[in-house]
């Protein structure tokens, strides 16, 4: 160890759990001195994340540093179009609507009405609702007829974006016609693994002198380095970036935050408000996750206390009550419940929140997290290394959420 000119101690500048390889001594300051002030420290070892996941919860088992999965989704059965085809209350045929994007007309099936299986659809907007039948789809549009239906009048959606959903299929009875077949694709995703090292030197000397707080210093450190592999572990889960390994470089998993793209809010440091947090459960509903159990929302102290404050409102003390403080622990909706869960390793203006289920920790197969002896050069001093291979799947990104860059004070 160093100190300053003020006699206040300071760690080395080399990390090295109590031994410092490049100096000509060795930590002495816990050798039959009571110096128990100077050992209570700070113990940021929590891993909720990584304890909820669990470190072997990989869906498939991991064999090559490049981890892969396939993922596919229940076809889409809806569009947007703000096409002036729609612009009118009239009832006619061939309507050839462009949807709003790309690729969309492949969910849809078209038919000459009677001559075999087409789409039924509901168009809607702010100014109502009308229900139409698919007669052609081409090159990202699809064609209707409106008014087909007795008891629907087309409505003129002018100025509004347009809604299309498929609602049914027109089959005309008795005809043998074999619909045209509608799929999605099957999406190729992966993740790196990576490697978590650490290392502990122990002299002779260090390791047979008597201490008044501990008599066996590597058990000691070998504790240590296991709480900070999994602190590690559980920083990289959540913000890890991906780099493939190349023969320069290790390579690095990408974590939960890296991989979400679809619900990602970025507020802008604004407060935290109720509707924020329920427009994320309400998009990961949308695409299937949700559910009574499941849902988990990670945040640091400060959107802890914010998401408590939400509830103050609703609370009532008596003059009888001695106890201040109160929190919210789970956060209820509709469309599903979260479990807010504390965890300081969050960015103080973050939520992540995961369905639980999607996600999944582990290591390449037979690379887990394990420690070995290096080689001795001498009988005066022992180097243990601690390794580990590692990667995670983060599996339907668009069934987790991220808000970001809230206020950390002012509420």
């Amino acid at each position: 160890m160093a100190t300053t000119a003020g006699g206040v101690i300071q760690p080395t500048s080399q990390h090295t759990y109590g031994y410092d390889n490049s100096a000509t001594s060795y930590d002495g300051s816990n050798e039959a001195l009571d110096i128990s002030a100077v050992l209570d420290t700070l113990d940021p070892t929590e891993v909720p994340l990584l304890t909820l996941i669990g470190r072997d919860s990989l869906r498939d088992p991991c064999v090559q540093v490049k981890h892969e999965w396939l993922e596919d989704e229940i076809r889409g059965m809806s569009s947007t179009s703000t096409d002036t085809d729609l612009n009118d209350a009239t009832a006619d045929a061939g309507n050839v609507i462009t949807l709003g994007t790309a690729g969309d007309y492949l969910k849809f099936r078209g038919a000459a009405v009677g001559t075999g299986p087409c789409d039924i659809v509901r168009i809607y907007s702010t100014a109502g609702m009308e229900i139409a039948v698919v007669t052609a789809t081409a090159d990202n549009t699809i064609t209707v007829t409106r008014g087909y239906f007795a008891g629907s009048s087309p409505v003129d959606h002018t100025g509004y974006t347009k809604y299309i959903q498929i609602i049914g299929t027109f089959q005309p009875q008795g005809k043998t016609t074999v619909g045209a077949q509608r799929t999605t694709l099957k999406a190729n995703k992966y993740n790196y693994t990576q490697i978590f090292e650490d290392s502990y030197t122990s002299n002779s000397t260090q390791q047979n002198t008597k201490k008044w707080l501990r008599q066996n210093e590597k058990e000691y450190q070998f504790a240590n380095i296991a709480k900070v592999m999994g602190v590690l572990m559980e920083r990289t889960l959540l913000y890890g970036e991906r780099i493939a390994p190349s023969a320069s470089t290790g390579g690095a998993m990408q974590g939960i935050v890296g991989t979400l793209s679809t619900n990602v809010y970025d507020k802008n440091q604004a407060i935290l408000t109720e509707p924020m947090f329920y427009d994320a459960l309400g998009a990961m509903w949308d695409v299937g996750a949700g559910g009574d159990n499941g849902i988990y929302a990670f945040v640091n102290r400060q959107q802890h206390r914010r998401l408590g404050q939400l509830l103050d409102p609703y609370r009532q003390a008596g003059y009888s009550d001695r106890v201040f403080g109160t929190w919210v622990d789970t956060f209820r909706t509709p469309v599903g419940n979260a479990t807010i869960v504390l965890d300081r390793h969050v960015d103080a203006g973050d939520i992540v929140i995961i369905d639980k289920s999607r996600i999944g920790f582990g290591p390449l197969t037979g690379r887990a997290l394990g420690m070995s002896p290096i080689a001795p050069t001498s009988r005066e001093a022992q180097t243990w290394q601690w390794t580990g291979e590692y990667t995670c799947e983060v599996r339907t990104e668009k069934a987790h959420a991220y808000i970001t860059d809230l206020a950390q004070s002012g509420f």
